[in-house]
């Protein structure tokens, strides 16, 4: 067998790292085993739909769905006197991130606090 620049063979270096490998794999194992084990649950109070998010107008939106219940984008951009485009984008990305749930996919479709977050 040829030799590699260390001077072992090539045998030699993959039998070293099988070893590496073994040994990392019962390193893993053994490092699973004992982790502690995750703390117990705090009992938090729950925070409120807005309190979640930084951007005022999706502050409004949420509160004023948490009041009012579900609600028309155009509807919306008229009572809290904020853009249409403005209200559709922040509607889009409140329903990304799960806080806002949408009734219909049309012009007609309605927005909705996520039923765990309000009680509309």
């Amino acid at each position: 067998m040829k030799a590699c620049p260390n001077g072992s063979t090539r045998a030699e270096q993959e039998q070293g790292l099988d070893r590496v490998v073994e040994l990392l794999q019962i390193a893993i194992v053994r490092q699973r085993q004992s982790a502690p084990p995750a703390p117990p649950a705090t009992d938090l109070p729950a925070a409120r739909p807005w309190e979640l998010v930084s951007d005022a107008h999706e502050q409004a939106i949420l509160k004023y769905l948490e009041q009012f219940g579900a609600c028309a984008p155009g509807e919306l951009a008229r009572i809290l006197d904020i853009p249409a485009r403005t209200v559709t984008r922040r509607l889009g990305r409140l329903t990304e991130v799960g806080l806002v749930v949408a009734q219909g996919r049309t012009k007609g479709a309605r927005y909705r606090l996520r039923q765990d977050y309000g009680s509309s």
